[in-house]
């Protein structure tokens, strides 16, 4: 962990673009001093397919992906949060055109688990220093939450 006064954060670099009709993609590069760890979320409106759906079924709702940022049993994985509010897929792209991952979070902690908001900052997984929390009950299914810090000791959580 780093004193506030040896912050060496890189400037925020947020790229978005469209990959067709109602589909964005957006990276930011890991913040922390020479990290090149970029993170990807991608949002697709209602009815428009992803890489990762598996039917028609999946593209019912708009949705929004945080590609292979979250770990589980050491391995990255990508979550697809389907968005049932009609204004949060119009939300949501309007923070991403904005390079805004400020707003992301604030609008939910799951759609930015890389940005810390007292830092003001975006940090890859390990920087984030996440770990994985079981269940105690875990039978099936999959870790129950992520607990970490970010590298200048800001406490971090993301639910599942």
């Amino acid at each position: 962990m780093f004193e506030e006064e040896e912050r060496r954060l890189a400037p925020m670099q947020v790229s978005t673009v469209a990959l067709g009709a109602g589909h964005y993609s957006t990276q930011l590069r890991c913040q922390f001093s020479d990290c090149p760890e970029i993170m990807q979320v991608e949002l697709t409106a209602r009815g428009v397919a992803h890489a990762s759906d598996y039917g028609a079924f999946d593209s019912k709702d708009a949705r929004f992906f945080v590609i292979q940022y979250l770990q589980e049993n050491g391995r990255p994985f990508s979550t697809a949060i389907h968005l049932l509010k009609e204004d949060m897929y119009a939300k949501i792209g309007l923070a991403l055109r904005q390079g805004d991952p400020h707003a992301l979070f604030m609008l939910d902690r799951e759609y930015a688990p890389f940005y810390c908001k007292d830092c003001k900052s975006v940090y890859c997984y390990q920087h984030m220093d996440y770990e994985e929390v079981w269940d105690e009950d875990y039978v099936v299914g999959g870790v129950d939450y992520w607990r970490g810090q970010c590298p200048y000791g800001h406490h971090q959580f993301v639910d599942h």
